[in-house]
């Protein structure tokens, strides 16, 4: 074979193994996005939906419930995991304070001219009933520990195999389950923090390992605050249906169109089942919650996933729309309709879905929420209450708040 030939031959092979690549041939992982309740905010586009309104759709109103932004470390986390691995290492944390900041700092990113934006400070009363922003904290039947055994049983399972790797390189150090887990909330914590982590390092963990600790807090939170909570739908249908009263009534020239409202973690997943999306069941038929979610595999296709749920910044916003332009709808009789939008990402409800891009009519909005009152409306008898002067309703809408701190 003369050079021309071989050089020719060359030349075709070469570019036939190229064109025979996969056309996804690099494989990227981000150990931020599979952080759960610690994740930074991003967008997941889950599912992977257009956010902007449908054709011919305006927003008119809007209300938004958001997790406040980055802390050093939340009770639980800190004295369960962080601080015996630190302990180990002689690290220390400090206090923090998280939601009032968070809501400080969105006001004065939107204030163009100081005082237009008023912010009111909600009592987070442990005997305010329905009315809070943190009505788990009223609600006595609630516990803040719920899922922590069942998550656990699956944590057990997936940090087996790294607690070997690890005392095989460090044989003196007295390696724990709890220290893994420690090792990769540090990597979330961290970041948020200083930017990045050394403990988010690939060298460290796996990409799968990362998902199996996503998993075990998907069960914790699905036990905390999901479907598998029973009183996660009465805890969240609250502020659910004080929005849509709020959105739906009469306009009036003291009016604000939109209404953001500052919690923390546990509130956001409550009103997400209160309104019955990210549900495993739903869309498998089965109305067993708790078998979506085993404690010995992963189930790689819930859709309750925490990341996606509650970053930090995690918000839901129910937003309502005119949609008198948009094609198909011309002549509705009443061409308001509603959509719910979760970090970016628009969900379809799962009992009305009947607008522009499976938006949900305004009749169809108010049947939903009777109905889902109907199952999760009766708080203080849902929880237990014992207390006086307890309420079922959240009224802060509908109040004339003018002051600085507002409470029971």
């Amino acid at each position: 074979m003369d050079l021309l030939s071989f050089t020719v031959l060359l030349s075709a092979s070469l570019t036939l193994a190229q064109n025979q690549q996969p056309l996804y041939s690099t494989y990227a992982f981000n150990p931020l996005q599979h952080l759960a309740g610690i994740a930074p905010y991003f967008e997941p586009a889950d599912p992977p939906r257009d956010p902007s309104p449908p054709q011919g759709c305006s927003v008119t109103r809007a209300a938004y419930l958001v997790r406040h932004a980055a802390i050093n470390a939340n009770d639980f986390d800190y004295e369960e995991y962080l601080e015996p691995f630190g302990k180990k290492l002689a690290n220390t944390t400090v206090d923090w304070k998280r939601t009032t900041i968070s809501a400080q700092s969105f006001i004065h990113g939107l204030e163009m001219i100081d005082d237009e934006i008023e912010m009111v400070t909600i009592s987070e009363s442990k005997k305010a009933g329905a009315d809070s922003l943190t009505p788990y904290s009223s609600c006595p039947g609630y516990s803040s520990s719920a899922g922590s055994k069942q998550s656990s049983t699956y944590v057990k399972t997936y940090t087996a195999p790294i607690l070997a790797r690890f005392k095989s390189l460090a044989p003196a150090f007295n390696w724990t389950s709890d220290d893994v887990v420690g090792m990769q909330e540090w990597c979330g914590y961290d970041t948020v923090i200083r930017g990045s982590s050394p403990f988010c390092s690939p060298s460290l963990f796996r990409a799968d390992e990362w998902l199996q600790f996503e998993y075990s807090q998907d069960i914790m939170y699905h036990y905390n605050t999901g479907y598998g909570q029973p009183l996660s739908g009465t805890i969240g249908f609250p502020w659910l249906n004080a929005t849509l009263n709020t959105l739906s009534a009469p306009p009036s020239e003291d009016d604000q169109d939109i209404y953001v409202s500052f919690t923390h973690r546990e509130l956001p997943p409550t009103v997400l089942v209160a309104l019955g999306i990210f549900n495993n069941s739903e869309s498998t038929g089965i109305n067993n919650p708790n078998a979506t979610m085993p404690l010995d595999r992963i189930n790689y296709h819930r859709q309750w996933v925490s990341s996606y749920i509650l970053p930090f910044l995690t918000n839901v916003a129910i937003e309502q729309m005119n949609c008198s332009a948009s094609y198909g709808y011309e002549n509705v009789t009443d061409p308001t309709f509603y959509r719910v939008v979760v970090n970016q990402s628009p969900q379809t409800l799962p009992d009305c879905y009947d607008g522009p891009l499976e938006s949900c009519s305004a009749s169809g909005m108010q049947k939903l929420v009777q109905k889902r009152g109907e199952m999760f409306g009766n708080f203080s008898a849902a929880c237990g209450v014992t207390y006086d002067n307890t309420t079922d309703v959240l009224s802060i809408y509908s109040r004339n708040l003018t002051g600085r701190s507002v409470g029971k």
